[in-house]
């Protein structure tokens, strides 16, 4: 059978990361804007905290994409083919199975692995034949039959 590549961890990027970052450090200078009042100190902790925040995610974030990245290349991943059963799709997370294997993620959450769910456009649903790459509960490379 052949399979499409809807996701592969190597070929994600840190746009959502940066979002997330740039909005967090948005909310810090505006916070710090709003104790003006109190002096430079205040501001400048707010900043402090904002950047110390901001590097720590890149830290963990660019680590968690490398080892994704060579778990793929040097075949560390397990994998499993068939169809999706037992799909669960709520407000915050989804779920569903291959094989008897469980896999669950949710949009909120910034992994390298898949996590594009059903209500913001993700391809998985009941029945869908698929073949997953995967590592941990990480799923690697996920692949849809036509």
């Amino acid at each position: 059978m052949t399979y499409q590549t809807v996701f592969e961890a190597t070929e994600q990027g840190y746009v959502e990361w940066w979002q997330a970052a740039v909005g967090l450090t948005l909310v810090f200078v505006g916070v710090a804007l709003l104790f003006r009042v109190s002096g430079n100190i205040a501001r400048w902790f707010y900043a402090f905290i904002a950047l110390i925040w901001v590097a720590i995610m890149f830290a963990r974030t660019d680590t968690e994409y490398r080892e994704a990245g060579v778990a793929l290349r040097e075949g560390r991943y397990h994998v499993v083919e068939g169809p999706v059963t037992d799909f669960e799709s709520g407000l915050k997370r989804e779920s569903f199975s291959v094989q008897g294997q469980r896999f669950s993620y949710s949009d909120g959450v910034m992994i390298p692995g898949f996590h594009q769910t059903a209500r913001s456009g993700g391809p998985i649903h009941e029945g869908l034949r698929v073949r997953i790459a995967y590592a941990g509960d990480m799923i690697l490379r996920l692949e849809v039959a036509p």
